[in-house]
């Protein structure tokens, strides 16, 4: 219980790169109503900084910044994205930043379908602007 993983790799290198960024964005397809494999296990190998800011109280990195999630998924299913959200919120937690803005849209199943959506780059759009010119900006109930 010392706080470090025990996979040696690139990840701490890429972990505090995330702990110091301004901004952490995670854009993704949700499959089955969760985040693909690889993701996840990205977010998983960030069990280490939790338990060492957590458990054992020790500084992880600077504290601050915000969290951006992207997701579009396949399915009209209600709770499409209910997982994914606290999976996201927890991870961007234990790297110290708010998640701050969401953009997640349902029913986008092709490569490119995206782009026939009819208010996803509008939104896109916005959002970015909006969190570009303040900082304080967040979107309601993430």
């Amino acid at each position: 219980m010392e706080g470090e993983c025990q996979f040696v790799d690139d990840a701490p290198d890429l972990q505090q790169r995330l702990l110091e960024a301004d901004v952490v964005v995670l854009a993704t397809p949700v499959y089955f109503y969760s985040i693909p494999s690889q993701a996840k296990a990205f977010i998983d190998r960030a069990q280490s900084l939790w338990m060492k800011g957590h458990v054992l109280r020790q500084n992880v990195g600077q504290a601050g910044g915000r969290g951006v999630l992207i997701c579009v998924g396949g399915s009209r299913g209600e709770k499409l994205f209910s997982g994914i959200n606290l999976t996201v919120r927890y991870f961007m937690d234990t790297l110290g930043k708010n998640l701050a803005a969401r953009l997640c849209f349902r029913e986008v199943n092709d490569k490119r379908a995206i782009l026939q959506h009819p208010t996803a780059l509008d939104e896109a759009r916005e959002m970015g602007r909006r969190f570009a010119a303040d900082e304080n900006y967040r979107v309601e109930e993430i």
